[in-house]
């Protein structure tokens, strides 16, 4: 079952920005819920994650989005887009958040 626009709203998700303003292989920054997000579209998917690489706390928005994985442009490490878990053992997962699309509107939860 589809949600409409104030459903999602009242289960605490935000709209964030158009479909068509998510760049192919780029994230898109977005400011929602008190976070720095960033939006990925890949295979036809939209995944929302934190900006903030947990590896050395450096920013992912010019990172590289493929194969279902955001690549950090400052230590190449790989973050999975749907479950944040990244390619090292040694390095904490990226937060991942609820994204739902409704008539080209894309809406995160980060709550």
């Amino acid at each position: 079952m589809s949600s409409t626009r104030d459903e999602l709203l009242e289960a605490g998700f935000e709209e964030v920005c158009r479909l068509d303003e998510i760049p192919q292989m780029m994230p898109r920054k977005v400011q929602t819920g008190g976070r720095s997000v960033l939006l990925c579209k890949d295979k036809g998917e939209v995944y929302a994650v934190d900006e903030i690489c947990p590896h050395k706390d450096k920013s992912m928005a010019y990172g590289v989005v493929h194969h279902g994985k955001i690549t950090c442009p400052h230590h190449q490490y790989d973050f999975e887009l749907a479950t944040g878990r990244c390619n090292r053992r040694k390095c904490a997962p990226v937060m991942t958040y609820s994204v739902e699309v409704i008539d080209e509107s894309v809406f995160v939860k980060v709550g």
